[in-house]
């Protein structure tokens, strides 16, 4: 099931172009902890943002999200989430 959980949140984000990752934690009072990360703040990528996760919570409404948005201001994203591994991240082009 958390593997589950897992794919539908990484689905729900990953059609949002300026997301580049998602990390997501179950605790241990069954919320599931989400959180998405963008380089810039964004007022639009905010909103897009705002749709998918109405739309997850639509869903999958008999699970507990809470949802945080981090604008990383070009800052490297381990130093909000140190070692941790990313439910989804976005592969950077080799173009």
């Amino acid at each position: 099931m958390v593997v589950e959980v897992d794919q539908m949140i990484a689905a729900a984000f990953e059609v949002v172009p300026q997301v580049e990752s998602v990390y997501v934690n179950h605790d241990n009072t069954g919320t599931v902890n989400v959180s998405i990360f963008i380089n810039e703040a964004d007022e639009n990528v905010y909103d897009r943002i705002y749709s998918q996760e109405i739309e997850l919570e639509k869903r999958a409404h008999e699970i507990m999200f809470d949802f945080t948005v981090i604008a990383r201001r070009n800052r490297p994203i381990q130093e909000f989430v140190g070692s941790d591994t990313p439910a989804w991240e976005r592969r950077a082009s080799t173009d």
